[in-house]
């Protein structure tokens, strides 16, 4: 069915943000934890505008592709996710993507639950929108709550096995550990 793909979902019992955490949080520890941003959405063809519908075929698109503007911004308060539909060529698409909102809601619950940090995927995905960047922007005046932002890239990235990649990280707010 139709949906985010990265649910806030308002419990813990369905799979999402505060289902991986509180599953991982077992294993693991919330210390070793990094929230992966996706900064792509998904679009639907599906035979309804509703969230849930029965999916067709799903496509990939690139967060800085996405135009809520052109067809009206839904908000689904189940998933906490913003998406729109339109309905082209006898079929109805829906795109489901992160927002400004949605992010603030969940690096929120991040920042509360004192996990490891924030990572994204792909960075370059946002396009010029820097609405997204402010969600995750430094505050001054409680710099001790501020979370590492996982940034790394590596190349090459495609090869024969095995494959050696160099890693370069460019990340922020980094632990010195």
């Amino acid at each position: 069915p139709t949906g985010a793909n990265s649910p806030f979902y308002n419990n813990s019992t369905r799979y999402g943000l505060k289902y991986a955490v509180a599953e991982q949080s077992e294993c693991y520890g919330k210390d070793k934890i990094i929230y992966g941003v996706p900064l792509y959405a998904y679009e639907y063809t599906t035979n309804s505008n509703l969230p849930g519908a029965s999916i067709t075929s799903a496509n990939q698109v690139l967060l800085k592709n996405v135009n809520p503007s052109a067809y009206g911004r839904q908000w689904d308060s189940d998933s906490n996710t913003p998406y729109y539909y339109y309905f082209a060529d006898g079929v109805y698409h829906q795109v489901w993507y992160e927002d400004t909102e949605s992010l603030a809601l969940k690096y929120q619950y991040i920042k509360d639950q004192r996990i490891k940090g924030v990572g994204f995927w792909a960075l370059g995905y946002e396009g010029n929108n820097s609405n997204i960047w402010n969600v995750f922007a430094r505050q001054p005046d409680n710099q001790s709550s501020q979370l590492p932002i996982v940034n790394f890239s590596g190349s090459p990235t495609l090869g024969s096995v095995p494959l050696m990649v160099q890693f370069k990280d460019t990340s922020i707010n980094v632990p010195t550990n």
